[in-house]
This record gives structure tokens, C-alpha cells and sequence, in this order.
């Protein structure tokens, strides 16, 4: 199965600290930008507050979805040899 790592988050800000959270819950993070590999579509949260106590929230959905199914075509019509 092919999974992809993520981290398209943003710049770093000095003197801020960060709180990750998911939904579905699961995952959390003091990182500013952490690695995230879901295997379901989720939503990542994060607050950033600087070191005046401002604070700003947001937050990305990463969808996930499923894996095509295959199919097998028992017509042989069609084979060239």
C-alpha cells in the first residue's frame, strides 16, 4: 500500500508554541510542523500562541482516498500473440 508523509504547514515563528490535535483523534503535537501519515481522511487543528499570549487557530483537512479496486477481464478476445 502507498502512503504519503505530509508537511505543508507553514513558516516557523520564534517564541511560539503550537498545539496539534486531530479529528478523529489520535494525534497530537507541540512540533511546529510534524509529519502526519493518515490512513483515513482527517483534520489536523493547531494553535499557535506567541510569547505575548496572542494566540491564532486553524486548521487542514488531508483527504485520503480508497485505493481503486482491480479488476480481471476473463474475456481473451482480444489477446494478440
Amino acid at each position: 500500500m502507498y502512503r504519503d508523509s505530509h508537511n505543508h504547514w507553514g513558516r516557523v515563528v520564534t517564541g511560539s508554541a503550537y498545539s496539534w490535535t486531530s479529528s478523529p483523534t489520535g494525534f497530537t503535537s507541540t512540533q511546529p510542523n510534524p509529519y502526519v501519515s493518515p490512513t483515513a481522511t482527517t483534520t489536523y487543528a493547531l494553535t499557535e500562541t506567541n510569547s505575548n499570549g496572542c494566540f491564532n487557530s486553524n486548521s487542514v483537512k488531508i483527504s485520503v482516498n480508497p485505493l481503486p479496486a482491480a479488476g480481471v477481464n476473463s474475456n481473451t478476445s482480444n489477446l494478440y500473440w
